[in-house]
């Protein structure tokens, strides 16, 4: 993260998605380029957690705005999708991610189970998951334990040899 909100540095946004129409997905659904405003965004987050299905189309469909708006040719486009469920709306994404590949987005999708073995639950939601990544897909999908979304997912995303710094 960076006070530079130039060419220099990550920007971040988050949005969520879990119900079918919500009302509201972030705080200000842009870009973020400091930790003070990333903190501020994390904090909304917290207070306002959907807990509900996973209906994944409309947050989707709010990062194709983001990216489309605010993104800068020079800056590599990656979205990473982190679910713990089986999507709702599978079917409904082929045009949403379209838009985001032709927007040079790279989607990364990761499976969050909270245990070390695969359910069967976790393989459906990997199912329903794996389609919308990027190609090749095995390279742009991690199915991982809650507790290694920090260590394999966010420590590792600058990382140019970890499976997500390839990006």
């Amino acid at each position: 993260l960076t006070k530079d909100r130039g060419e220099k540095g990550f920007r971040l946004s988050l949005i969520q998605f879990s119900r079918s129409n919500p009302s509201r997905q972030c705080l200000n659904c842009s870009f973020h380029g400091n930790h003070a405003e990333l903190n501020e965004e994390v904090d909304w987050q917290e207070k306002n957690f959907m807990s509900s299905s996973t209906y994944l189309k409309p947050g989707l469909t709010k990062a194709d705005t983001v990216f489309h708006s605010e993104s800068k040719p020079s800056r590599k486009s990656v979205l990473i999708v982190l679910t713990d469920g089986i999507l709702s709306d599978a079917s409904r994404l082929a045009t949403v991610r379209a838009n985001l590949i032709n927007d040079n987005v790279q989607i990364f999708g990761v499976v969050m189970r909270t245990g070390a073995s695969h359910t069967s639950t976790d393989l459906r939601a990997e199912a329903s998951l794996k389609p919308i990544v990027s190609l090749p897909k095995d390279d742009h999908f991690m199915n991982i334990m809650l507790d290694e979304v920090k260590t394999k997912i966010l420590y590792k995303f600058c990382d140019a040899h970890s499976q997500i710094g390839k990006a």
